[in-house]
């Protein structure tokens, strides 16, 4: 190959390159004047041009994304990514239009939304200026219209329509712009409660728990949720994922009395008294002053004191194993003591509580606290 060959085909590459980088730019310039028909299309409803020109307009951009040099952040890579975003949005939110949904049907999955959402997120990371302001009234908007349908939804009793709508405008400001939201999230999570009151009435606990999930990805650690997986799956004989549940919101909410002391609780009321009172235990010492942990932990200790008696019961008089259940039982009922007493320190006169203590008194064998409470029990009867 001569040199003035070589010169000729580097030539001939450059205008290739060049013609390219061309292509691309009128592809984005394309994509950008097919989308802006569509909010006017939308409005007027006029479906057959709405659904032509949007995925037109995402043909265009296809292109434009996959070209290297938009990979690379070129100067329009931030306008490329913003309107990639922008328009498989809006074919997977209209996907889920009941007359639009064989048109769209390739786009109604999370992957879109997730697209989406990631395409979004690098525009308003990467852009400057103008991009940066699109991409966030682009999501304020869209979370506005969100919300309003959930409040629709909500004031309709459909609970677990406003939740998802609720859910998802908060995702979406929290992902793409960073935005932790109070006030829609606080409205999601109402919503969330409405819904599984509706779901739990239903008594599909499949259904439930497949709603716990997909509330709990996007809220990670909220306890209100954990604690309704925990008993929702403890009431389906799953313990292992209520255990996955209880868990995970503890490693999210560490050294939480309130988190040990609700799934404690709900584990005691699910009769699983071992992993009770290991969560009874630990609030009560994140918590000495809380009269609802000591109270719970004190009938959980005489839950199993009772047991404990039963099982006593049918015992023969000279059976070897009486002794040491006799003991066990004493032991388990001084376990009750402590908890209940803390109570007391904080009512006094809760006459229910005393009676219960010289009760407790009595079956751990120890008779000077059973005739202390006793007298404590005639003074109050008396007052």
């Amino acid at each position: 190959m001569n040199m003035n060959t070589i010169k000729t085909v580097t030539l001939g590459l450059g205008l290739l390159v060049g013609s390219s980088a061309i292509a691309q730019k009128s592809d984005l310039v394309n994509a950008i004047l097919e989308y802006q028909k569509t909010p006017k299309q939308a409005a007027e409803k006029d479906y057959t041009s709405l659904v032509k020109t949007l995925l037109t307009a995402e043909g265009y951009i296809d292109g434009v994304l996959d070209h290297e040099q938009t990979k690379k952040g070129t100067k329009d890579g931030a306008k490329a990514h913003y309107y990639y975003g922008a328009i498989y949005f809006d074919l997977a939110k209209y996907a889920e239009i009941p007359k639009l949904a064989a048109d769209f049907s390739a786009f109604s999955n999370e992957a879109t939304l997730n697209k989406a959402i990631d395409a979004l997120n690098y525009a308003y990371t990467n852009g400057k200026g103008r991009v940066t302001g699109d991409v966030e009234t682009f999501v304020l908007i869209k979370a506005q219209q969100l919300s309003a349908d959930a409040t629709v939804s909500f004031k309709d009793s459909s609970y677990l329509s406003s939740f998802e709508n609720f859910a998802f405008a908060y995702d979406l400001k929290k992902r793409v712009l960073g935005q932790d939201d109070a006030d829609t999230k606080t409205n999601a999570q109402v919503a969330a409660s409405n819904a599984l009151y509706q779901l739990k009435k239903e008594g599909n606990s499949e259904k439930t728990l497949a709603f716990i999930n997909e509330a709990y990805e996007i809220f990670p650690g909220d306890l209100a949720l954990a604690s309704e997986g925990v008993q929702v799956a403890l009431k389906s004989g799953n313990e292992d994922k209520a255990m996955e549940y209880a868990n995970s919101a503890l490693e999210a909410n560490k050294d939480n009395a309130l988190a040990y002391g609700t799934f404690g609780t709900v584990f005691l009321s699910e009769g699983k008294e071992d992993k009770a009172e290991q969560f009874l235990i630990k609030a009560t010492e994140l918590e000495p002053t809380n009269i609802d942990y000591q109270y719970n932990l004190g009938a959980l200790y005489i839950g199993k004191g009772q047991k404990l008696q039963e099982g006593l019961r049918d015992l023969d008089l000279g059976d070897p194993r009486r002794m040491k259940m006799e003991k066990e039982v004493e032991d388990t009922y001084a376990k009750a003591v402590a908890p209940l007493e803390v109570y007391l320190s904080q009512e006094p006169d809760n006459l229910q509580v005393v009676r219960t203590l010289m009760q407790v008194s009595n079956f751990a064998g120890d008779e000077e606290k059973k005739q202390m409470y006793y007298k404590k029990m005639q003074e109050l009867k008396n007052k």
